[in-house]
């Protein structure tokens, strides 16, 4: 058994876990998030608690086990709270410009390079120089 795995997930007042399958739907007051998980690990539902259960133990199952939590977990928290992540440009000229849907840096570069972003993911820019970048989703955040 993994030891991550093991752990229980707490579900905060307003968020609500649905289980459909292998298809598990979270929903919150920011959002609501969906994952396939495999079927070697099934999910149990316990009041506000959330445990992910393994049907056998081998290696790959106990692998799973812990990574299938923590992905849930980080739905769940997302979905609560969302992620953030503050980048700061060093270099002399070097610039950012944000879009509704994409980043434009100049890097020094003799072109500017531009990065489309994903539909739940915003982006704030501050002196041209410092990036906020907040969404619910902590894989397309990127951390």
């Amino acid at each position: 058994m993994s030891r991550i795995g093991k752990l229980p997930i707490t579900l905060p007042k307003g968020v609500t876990l649905a289980v459909d399958d292998n298809l598990v739907s979270i929903k919150g007051p920011l959002g609501e998030l969906n994952r396939q998980i495999t079927p070697e690990v099934h999910v149990d539902i316990k009041e506000d608690q959330v445990f992910v259960l393994v049907n056998d133990d081998s290696k790959r199952t106990r692998a799973l086990h812990g990574l299938t939590r923590t992905l849930l977990n980080n739905m769940v928290l997302g979905v609560h709270k969302k992620f953030e992540i503050d980048l700061e440009l060093k270099g002399v000229g070097y610039r950012c410009q944000a879009a509704k849907d994409k980043v434009t840096l100049s890097l020094g570069f003799s072109h500017p390079i531009i990065l489309p972003l994903p539909k739940d993911v915003e982006v704030t820019v501050e002196a041209n120089t410092n990036i906020k970048v907040a969404g619910i989703n902590k894989e397309e955040v990127g951390f």
